[in-house]
């Protein structure tokens, strides 16, 4: 019996035992935070791909934790919580390999936050980058995706205020889409994969330096092929395509009540987009909004039915006006269903998406569609009235 036990004990220590034999200490990573991603330029490189065969294509701007372990085994940070190093190389993998050459750990994409490619990269296509981080096992998903106005390299000398780290700053600050309509809540890895293996047209949001602060508003917005054709700039439309999407979660809209005279904001916190395609191939877009009064700017007692019912139909008129807006850009300027229009006639009139799949841009561009709007004000506050 004591045999037996013994030779238990000796499997068990085994088992329990070998499974850091391999370990590497924390400290001993490279930790990769954030990517940005430029045309080629050689004075901004701290070194690059010498190989005439893999001639440098792209500046890779790596943004890399400052991570110390002390003695206790507790993570403590000095000084500057990141640092970035510069690689010229022909793509995210040789780039990573030539960045091990003068950084002295190992580097690892499993802590990656964000990736920033800039305009004029994106203009040539992010099909290539996308394709190494969707097959990399270490980059997650959800890794956030951004397209800059300008260099991507000087947005990661960008130092936030609170998150220490570009990375960090980025990950978070796209959490607030959730609250602010002018940040585009559909950016992640996963999104983009999906849109680029169906062949849709979709949005990324923007990045851009101003004032020495790191803005995120707005979408650079890319065809099927994965390049960049535009800005989406204006904040009307920019909402108008957010409603459009079915992506508006909680945003301001001013209004103009015709009773008082006077301006109104109203904080939308509910928003439903339904999409029907009737017999004709016609399109009608339903969108329904509940929403607070959060702002009276003068006039008469709120609390009269007249007035409610009067700031219903002003938002109404305001948020349609917005996605009407939106849906005339793109349907006459650019031509690009940004609004998943393809997959909803795929999956509702897949025999008329077949015909015409191949020229979609056209037959989008021709799509008659209605756009109706219900809006509910449910709360107006507890004062009556405004001077």
């Amino acid at each position: 019996m004591n045999k037996y036990l013994v030779i238990i004990l000796m499997i068990l220590l085994i088992v329990t035992t070998m499974g850091c034999w391999d370990q590497m200490e924390m400290d001993k990573r490279a930790y990769i935070l954030c990517l940005g991603i430029d045309d080629y330029d050689e004075k901004k490189c701290d070194t690059i791909s010498i190989r005439d065969e893999d001639a440098p294509k792209y500046n890779f701007c790596f943004e890399i934790a400052t991570l110390k372990v002390s003695k206790s085994g507790e993570r403590s940070s000095q000084g500057d919580e990141s640092f970035s190093v510069t690689v010229g190389a022909h793509s995210i993998v040789q780039s990573i390999d030539i960045l091990e050459t003068t950084v002295e750990n190992p580097a690892i994409m499993s802590h990656l936050r964000a990736v920033i490619i800039s305009e004029d990269v994106a203009k040539k296509g992010i099909i290539g980058m996308s394709d190494y981080l969707l097959r990399d096992p270490e980059v997650r998903r959800i890794t956030y995706i951004f397209v800059s106005k300008g260099s991507a390299a000087d947005i990661l000398d960008f130092k936030p205020d609170i998150s220490g780290t570009v990375g960090g700053f980025l990950s978070e600050l796209t959490l607030n889409s959730v609250s602010s309509s002018l940040i585009l809540s559909e950016d992640n890895l996963d999104a983009i994969s999906h849109s680029l293996t169906n062949n849709l047209d979709f949005l990324i949001p923007k990045l851009q330096m101003t004032n020495n602060r790191l803005i995120c508003k707005g979408a650079a917005i890319m065809n099927k092929k994965g390049k960049f054709i535009g800005w989406l700039d204006d904040e009307d439309m920019f909402e108008g395509a957010r409603f459009l999407r079915g992506l508006y979660d909680k945003g301001n809209i001013m209004t103009h009540c015709s009773i008082t005279q006077r301006d109104a904001i109203i904080r939308i916190k509910k928003s439903k987009t339904k999409i029907k395609i009737n017999k004709d191939m016609s399109v009608l877009i339903d969108v329904n909004v509940i929403g607070n009064l959060a702002t009276n700017l003068g006039g008469k007692v709120v609390m009269e039915k007249e007035y409610i019912l009067q700031q219903n139909k002003e938002t109404e008129k305001e948020i349609k006006r917005r996605v009407e807006k939106a849906l005339n850009y793109f349907q006459d300027e650019l031509k690009t269903d940004v609004f998943l229009l393809n997959p909803k006639f795929k999956h509702y009139k897949y025999d008329f998406w077949k015909e015409n799949k191949e020229n979609w841009s056209e037959v989008f561009s021709g799509l008659d569609i209605e756009v109706k709007v219900s809006a509910r004000i449910e709360n107006i506050g507890s004062i009556t009235s405004s001077k």
